[in-house]
C-alpha cells in the first residue's frame, strides 16, 4: 500500500488569495523583458545659493555615478541653470528646495521623453546615507518607470549591503477601471476590492519588479516591493513615513498620474521634500 500524499497550499476560498495569485501569474506572463541600464552621467551641476548643502549632495550623487561635480552658486534663475548645465554638459542638476517653485517648474517642464538632465531637489542638510535608500513609486511599465528603476538600482548598488530600493506599486485611474472589469461588474457602484486593484497593477509591473529583484540579488542590496491602493500623492507620503530612515524619492517626470492630474512634477517633488524626503530626483 502506498503512502498518502499531501500538499499544503493557500486556499482559494479567500478572494484575496486568489486575486493575489492571479496577479502574480499575469505579471509573469505579461512581463516585458527589461535590462537595467545605469544612467550615463559624467557631470553633476550644483546650482543655486544653498552652497554647502547642494554641493555636498551633488558630490555624493556624483560619487555613486562615477561623475564629476561643477558648482555654480550664481545660477539663480531657470535660464541661468539651464545655461550652466549646457555649458558643462550636466547629466544631473542639484538645486535647493528653497528655489522658487516657478524656477523648478521651468526646469522640469517641456521634457517629456527623459532627454533632459535629471533634477535633484534637496532641503536642509541631508545625510549622504539619504542616497543609500530609494523610495520608488511605480505606476506602469513605460519609459518613465524604466528610467526611474535604472536610477534606483544604480544608487542602491553603489551602497552595497546598506542599499535599499523600496518599490511602491500604485494604482491609477486606468488600473482601477481595469480592476472593475476584472470584477465582472460584481462590485456594482461600489469600490472594487483592494486585492483586485492589486491584481490589475501587478499585471503591468512584472517586468520591472523582476528586473529589480535580479539586480538587487546581483548587487547585494535589498529590494522591497509593496502595493498601496489609495491616491498616489497620499500613498507616496505614507510610504516615505513608514521607511523611518533618510531616503531619496525617484520620480519619472512623464507618466506620473499624480503629476498629470495635479500640476507639474516640481509641485509633488517639493511636497515630498517638505514631508521628510532627504531628496527627490526627477528623472
Amino acid at each position: 500500500m502506498t503512502a498518502g500524499w499531501h500538499r499544503d497550499y493557500e486556499p482559494f476560498e479567500l478572494a484575496e488569495n486568489m486575486e493575489e495569485d492571479l496577479g502574480l501569474f499575469e505579471a509573469a506572463t505579461q512581463a516585458r523583458k527589461f535590462a537595467i541600464q545605469p544612467p550615463e552621467v559624467h557631470t553633476v551641476l550644483a546650482a543655486g545659493a544653498a552652497g554647502r548643502t547642494v554641493a555636498a549632495f551633488a558630490a555624493g550623487l556624483a560619487g555613486r555615478l562615477g561623475a564629476t561635480v561643477v558648482e555654480d552658486r550664481a545660477a539663480g534663475t531657470a535660464a541661468a541653470v539651464k545655461a550652466a548645465a549646457a555649458r558643462v554638459t550636466a547629466g544631473a542638476i542639484v538645486v535647493p528646495a528653497a528655489a522658487a517653485p516657478d524656477l523648478l517648474g521651468e526646469l522640469l517642464a517641456g521634457v517629456d521623453d527623459g532627454a533632459g538632465p535629471t533634477v535633484a531637489i534637496v532641503a536642509g542638510e541631508p545625510a549622504l546615507t539619504t542616497l543609500d535608500a530609494v523610495l520608488l513609486p511605480l505606476f506602469s511599465d513605460e519609459p518613465a518607470a524604466r528610467r526611474s528603476v535604472s536610477w534606483a538600482c544604480t544608487l542602491a548598488a553603489a551602497a552595497g549591503t546598506a542599499g535599499l530600493v523600496h518599490a511602491v506599486e500604485l494604482s491609477t485611474p486606468a488600473t482601477r477601471q481595469e480592476a472593475r472589469a476584472l470584477a465582472g461588474g460584481r462590485a456594482g457602484g461600489e469600490e472594487v476590492q483592494e486585492a483586485t486593484v492589486g491584481r490589475a497593477v501587478a499585471g503591468h509591473l512584472g517586468g520591472l519588479v523582476a528586473a529589480l529583484q535580479r539586480h538587487g540579488l546581483a548587487g547585494g542590496y535589498t529590494v522591497e516591493v509593496g502595493f498601496r491602493a489609495g491616491w498616489p500623492r497620499r500613498e507616496i507620503l505614507a510610504a516615505l513615513d513608514a521607511l523611518a530612515r533618510p531616503a531619496t524619492v525617484i520620480l519619472g517626470r512623464d507618466g506620473l498620474p499624480a503629476v498629470r492630474s495635479q500640476g507639474l512634477a516640481s509641485r509633488l517633488a517639493l511636497e515630498l521634500v517638505a514631508a521628510g524626503a532627504g531628496a527627490v530626483l526627477v528623472v
